[in-house]
């Protein structure tokens, strides 16, 4: 069965031959894979987080060239039980001040931006003083802030049961986030805000892109680390259990560190990033090496009972599960790569990195476990001795003799009921939608969350929608035909019962209307106001020098269906302002209607990929058994794990995410490789004269210890993953969980009733045939 592996597998045999050699080649490694980490960064941009080459992903681009402040908002949210007090409005303003002076803050917007029109002098007075008034002049000075139509409902909320809230938008410089991190510059503004409770008690939160988006990332570094240890530590207290031999669990032990090492010293080497989907490679690679390595540990453990020394033994467990494990790495990484066939670079560069780790890990396990068997193992008579030690490893090898007798009895139910369950599985998860919401991917514990969501209910929404705005060349903003094409723009996006908050410079003229200024020409107050507006204001609006107005709304934390709904009736709505102004330009976009109209597609994309998957790993099984019946064997073990986790997702009530897709790719290429080796296992007991029926009696009984003792590893270490504060890695780790139980009933009780039930079935033994 050398074939199998390709001949791979030899790499197996000359780390037996030469250990030595092998452990300083593996030494020589590790110091190249943490040269590599050392150069590893974390990818802290906002908008290229979602980068991708769909249409709507370069109109977003087209709107942060031309204004870049736009994904650069950080949303401090400041709440009192009663903000209009002189101590809370001076304490506001103090922080409105300070912030201003930060070195990683552009502007401030807030209630304390506004300035009335300008007067006879040509002087625009802020609308709140710089000296706070008491008594009468300050109630004078609460009714007009609170009646003010720039002010009211933009950036001040009425008063309910829960306080009043208070919005300052503050816009960070892009050059300091990139020269400093996102990070350092968010830490920044954070550390200002938490001494401005002042002697008014204020609470001030943050929420916004970049907070939620750094709120990710340590989300991310915490869990890793916790999760990572805690995986380790279940991997080696399970092997402990089982094995009882120090060098045996040192053996399987080291591998899964050793891959995640070289894995994120391989990423670094690659010049990749690390962000939320490239941080889940090494706990992937810790899961395929301990199955890997566990293979060949109880192959190798086999032959040590049998009484053969480690080199030999070591040669035995290379040749016989070797072949297997260079199948298992193969097929898993061609299920990681179909994940590139998305067109969203996070997930696709996300594909590539993950199947170059997936085919690295399996030569960590071919060198690592061979060498180190030759070289640690010394008491090998010790284990030829019938010891209490192997105890639990016999309860499983009894369960296992339990599970072939009930094969040989109730093979057709176990069949049929496997048949049986396939087609309500897929019908279940084809009646799953596409769910995504920007929320469920930052920490469920974080302020922003909170933040978010006290803002949606007073103010109604902090998730961005535009309609960005380009007249043609010869015309000025002021020209009336321009000014009557942002005033049909703004209206229309008004229009929508959903959207909150519609700004633009349209808002700054009505209110000029119905304001002071110079009442005998509307254009010309409007001119001089936009005259004496400071710059970093009317940028978040007006580009003239590009000739682009750009009109904002404020959603609510929308499901992506909803949200993608809104998006095709603005565009639907705007199609008639194209038709009424030829020449200009009016592009519906943003990073939240990016993202909801993208997520169909790209879930799609991602079905049709781990479709794509499925089937190369079967043609590869075929290939390597040199059988289409091998093939044909594999297709029912390996499609019910993935619709049977599918279907939990519509039980527990949710939509079908990004996240959802790759954990069940991921899942898959978990689920082949118990396929793979118990097919392998099959063939070998087949090879020595034995019936059809004894061989997958005999493989029931050799193999299913080690499927159940990886299974329950798997499943032991991804219990943490519940324990994380994402949404997000709670699904995956769920979902991983649901998969690899149900690929351990596909292997050891379906494919093999199916095997039974062939071999009883004339017409249909050449599927049996190699």
């Amino acid at each position: 069965m050398s074939s199998l592996g390709f001949g791979l597998e030899k790499l197996g045999l000359a780390a037996i031959r030469w250990p030595l050699p092998t452990l300083a080649v593996i030494l020589l490694t590790s110091l190249l894979a943490g040269w590599g980490i050392s150069r590893l960064s974390i990818d802290a941009s906002i908008s290229g987080f979602y980068r991708s080459g769909t249409p709507e992903y370069t109109q977003y681009a087209r709107l942060k060239s031309l204004f870049p402040a736009s994904e650069y908002d950080v949303l401090a949210i400041i709440e009192a039980p009663d903000l209009m007090r002189p101590e809370a409005l001076r304490d506001m303003l103090d922080l409105h001040l300070e912030l201003g002076f930060a070195g990683s803050v552009d502007h401030v917007l807030s209630m304390f931006s506004m300035r009335d029109p300008p007067g006879e002098d040509g002087i625009s007075q802020p609308v709140i003083p710089d000296i706070i008034p008491d008594g009468p002049e300050f109630k004078a000075l609460a009714a007009r802030i609170a009646a003010h139509p720039l002010i009211k409902d933009q950036f001040l909320s009425q008063t309910d049961a829960d306080g009043q809230l208070a919005l300052m938008v503050i816009a960070m410089r892009p050059e300091t986030v990139a020269s400093q991190g996102l990070e350092a510059a968010t830490d920044e503004i954070a550390s200002i805000l938490q001494g401005a409770r002042g002697k008014s008690g204020l609470q001030v939160r943050l929420s916004g892109i970049p907070v939620m988006h750094k709120e990710t990332l340590e989300g991310i570094r915490r869990d890793q680390i916790i999760f990572n240890s805690f995986g380790l530590l279940i991997g080696m207290i399970v092997s402990w259990y089982f094995f009882r031999r120090p060098v045996l669990v040192f053996t399987v032990a080291v591998v899964p560190p050793m891959a995640a090492f070289w894995a994120l010293g391989l990423l670094g080497l690659w010049g990749q990033d690390i962000n939320v989907l490239i941080n889940i490679i090494p706990p992937i690679m810790m899961v395929i090496t301990f199955c890997d390595a566990m293979h060949l540990v109880f192959a190798l453990r086999r032959g040590l009972r049998r009484g053969l020394p480690p080199p030999e033994a070591a040669r035995h467990a290379v040749r016989t599960v070797g072949p297997a494990c260079v199948l298992t790495s193969l097929t898993t990484s061609i299920a990681l790569l179909a994940l590139s066939v998305t067109e969203l670079d996070l997930i696709r560069n996300f594909g590539f990195a993950a199947a170059a780790c997936a085919l690295l890990s399996f030569f960590v396990v071919i060198s690592v476990v061979p060498a180190l068997a030759v070289l640690l193992i010394r008491d090998e008579k010790s284990f030829a001795k019938n010891s209490g030690t192997d105890r639990p490893i016999k309860w499983i090898e009894v369960s296992c003799h339990h599970i072939a007798n009930l094969l040989q009895r109730h093979y057709l139910a176990i069949l049929g009921l496997g048949i049986c369950a396939i087609p309500l599985f897929a019908w279940l998860y084809l009646q799953l939608e596409p769910s995504y919401r920007l929320i469920d991917q930052v920490p469920t514990d974080m302020s922003s969350i909170a933040a978010s969501k006290r803002l949606d209910a007073t103010l109604g929404g902090s998730y961005p929608m535009h309609i960005l705005m380009r007249w043609p060349k010869g015309r000025k903003f002021l020209s009336a035909e321009v000014q009557r094409a942002l005033e049909d723009a703004h209206q229309l996006m008004q229009s929508l019962p959903e959207m909150k908050r519609v700004s633009s410079l349209v808002t700054l003229k009505r209110w000029l209307r119905q304001g002071g200024g110079d009442k005998s020409s509307p254009a010309r107050n409007f001119a001089a106001t936009l005259e004496k507006m400071p710059p970093d204001q009317l940028g978040r609006f007006l580009n003239s020098e590009r000739r682009a107005a750009l009109i904002t709304g404020q959603l609510p934390n929308l499901k992506a269906r909803h949200t993608s709904d809104i998006f095709k009736d603005l565009e639907r709505r705007t199609e008639r302002l194209r038709r009424l102004y030829p020449g200009y330009e009016f592009i519906v976009t943003g990073l939240t209607s990016v993202l909801a109209v993208q997520t169909s597609s790209m879930i799609s994309q991602l079905n049709q990929g781990l479709v794509l998957a499925i089937v190369i790993g079967i043609v590869l099984i075929g290939i390597a058994f040199r059988s289409p019946g091998a093939a044909a064997l594999s297709i029912l073990p390996n499609v019910f794990p993935v619709v049977a986790a599918g279907a939990s997702l519509h039980l527990m009530g949710e939509g079908l995410q990004f996240i959802s897709v790759i954990a069940l790719t991921v899942a898959f290429g978990l689920a082949i490789d118990d396929t793979i080796h118990f097919l392998n296992r099959l063939y070998i007991e087949h090879q020595g004269r034995t019936g059809r029926i004894e061989a997958v009696d005999r493989a029931v009984r050799r193999i299913g210890p080690v499927l159940i003792l990886t299974s329950l590893i798997i499943f032991s270490s991804t219990v943490g993953i519940l324990l994380s504060s994402f949404y997000a890695s709670v699904l995956f780790g769920k979902l991983i969980m649901i998969t690899v139980a149900a690929a351990l009933i596909g292997d050891l009780l379906i494919l093999p009733a199916l095997i039974i039930a062939l071999n009883k079935l004339p017409p249909l033994t050449f599927l049996l045939r190699k």
